[in-house]
């Protein structure tokens, strides 16, 4: 009994230290959907690139952390974090004033000054400009954290890969197109 004992709790810190250490994640690869709006008669190209909680929220919501890009006619209509669990921010979502409480990004492991554009109304995706996009499809790594709503900073890793497939769909906007030597 004792020996049972001893190994319950030797073995179960460690296995509490195992179970909260962030998966590892196979290449990560941009998953394609081609959706019909039938409502405004467009059809919309949706790219998901699933990341992994390095801080996951402590009270999850839906799916994990995602980089979702939507577009149409080559454009880009949105894109956004799904951050899988509610975001701390001041101010009334999609304003001027908005502010994402704790929000940070590094780029490549370099700070990035990023301000998130708008917020979903459930408040947990926020959005983010096509220059931050541009700048990310560039990148190798994109590591993001945000306050939960009466929780810890959850913070996300990006792992980036080929932006081909979304260039290809979503090439035609002028912000995402490569600047020319003059």
């Amino acid at each position: 009994m004792r020996a049972m004992l001893f190994s319950f709790c030797v073995i179960a810190p460690v296995l509490s230290v195992v179970a909260q250490q962030p998966r590892t994640m196979a290449t990560a690869q941009w998953q394609y959907a081609k959706e019909d709006d039938f409502l405004h008669v467009k059809v919309h190209d949706r790219f998901i690139l699933e990341g992994v909680y390095l801080t996951p929220p402590s009270i999850p919501v839906g799916v994990g952390p995602a980089i979702v890009v939507v577009c149409s006619a080559g454009k880009v209509e949105q894109s956004y974090f799904n951050i899988g669990g509610i975001v701390d921010h001041h101010g009334p979502s999609g304003s001027n004033g908005l502010e994402v409480v704790g929000f940070e990004a590094r780029v490549d492991g370099k700070k990035y000054g990023m301000f998130p554009d708008k917020m979903s109304t459930d408040g947990r995706a926020v959005y983010f400009i096509r220059g931050d996009l541009k700048r990310f499809l560039g990148a190798k790594q994109v590591i993001i954290g945000a306050n939960e709503y009466m929780g810890p900073q959850i913070v996300m890793r990006f792992d980036i890969p080929d932006p081909a497939p979304v260039m290809e769909k979503c090439g035609s906007d002028r912000i995402l197109k490569p600047r020319g030597r003059k």
